[in-house]
């Protein structure tokens, strides 16, 4: 198995991980070994989170699938964990969930909606290594910000911290989602390969970005 194929199952794990992690939350109070296990699960998608990484950098070679499943299974277990968090926890507050799922479901749309106005299959579209199919440093450390607040609820930070860490995903999760779109539009207007219905939307939307200089 090469680095590129562990790399991707180690993602793959992160997934098949929420069904249990899930459970344990639901149980939470009611089996005693469901917190310890819930903090074990977490555990892990956090560390694999960076040995995917690691390998897919060691590997050297472009990982065009694992460019998708990695933010995807972020998106995931995180969008999940937040939810999750909010109805059992009630941390974090509904409002800072909202966001989060928000942009995932923003940019979500945006890229799907690209991958359809540009008439390739998902494997033509991932190698085009544009802002809409690669990772930035800044989207990165968005997740590992929004983990982090996973994490204090997880281990019962203090209230200090938890506040701290509610302002900070707010903060990174706009900054990340307006530059994320900012990158994205600015490629949308000016590459010539999107057709179609969603690629004249797309064009008109970056079109009058443009104008008004919002993402400009």
């Amino acid at each position: 198995m090469d680095l590129r194929t562990l790399a991707n199952w180690l993602t793959y794990s992160r997934i098949f991980m929420i069904p249990p992690f899930l459970f344990c939350l639901g149980f939470w109070e009611e089996i005693h070994w469901a917190p310890v296990a819930s903090r074990l699960i977490f555990s892990w998608v956090a560390i694999s989170d960076i040995l995917d990484g690691i390998l897919a950098r060691s590997s050297k070679q472009d990982n065009p699938l694992g460019r998708f499943l990695d933010p995807l299974a972020d998106k995931i277990c995180i969008g999940t964990a937040y939810i999750g968090f909010s109805l059992l926890f009630g941390r974090p507050s509904w409002w800072i969930s909202g966001v989060v799922l928000g942009r995932f479901v923003l940019l979500g749309g945006l890229w799907f909606f690209a991958l359809r106005a540009s008439g390739q299959s998902l494997y033509p579209f991932l190698g085009m290594r544009n802002p809409l199919t690669t990772p930035n440093l800044l989207g990165k450390a968005t997740t590992w910000v929004q983990l982090s607040l996973l994490f204090m609820i997880l281990f019962s930070f203090p209230e200090v911290h938890l506040r701290i860490g509610s302002w900070g995903v707010l903060v990174f999760s706009l900054l990340s989602m307006v530059v994320y779109l900012s990158s994205a539009l600015r490629q949308i207007r000016d590459h010539r390969g999107y057709s179609g219905r969603e690629g004249q939307i797309l064009s008109s939307l970056a079109r009058v970005m443009a104008k008004f200089r919002i993402f400009s």
